[in-house]
């Protein structure tokens, strides 16, 4: 499954109620680490199709109220949700091992 890239809010919250195994990467288009990121989580996308990998533009529209529910402080930041609950993070890059990480039960 590809990462699906959120810029607003509506689609956030469609997103994160079809699905209860979601992986959020919060970013922003100028933000050079969250660009490095990419290919990673296409990567960990195509290797985990049974989580949903969301890419959430901070900057979209109604994503900035998000923001303090999830804590976000830092870009980019990865939050794992299961079951509705936030189960783990991770703030700046990470790799490919460290992401993997986060999904282990």
């Amino acid at each position: 499954m590809p990462v699906k890239t959120v810029s607003d809010l509506k689609t956030f919250e469609e997103e994160m109620q079809s699905s209860d195994n979601i992986l959020i990467k919060f970013e922003a288009e100028w933000c050079y680490p969250c660009k490095a990121m990419k290919p990673i989580m296409e990567d960990f996308a195509s290797k985990n199709p049974d989580i949903k990998v969301l890419s959430v533009d901070i900057e979209g529209d109604g994503i900035y109220g998000i923001l303090g529910k999830f804590e976000v402080k830092s870009i980019p930041t990865f939050i794992r949700i299961k079951n509705g609950a936030t189960t783990k993070r991770a703030v700046g890059t990470v790799t490919r091992l460290e992401l993997s990480s986060l999904v282990e039960e």
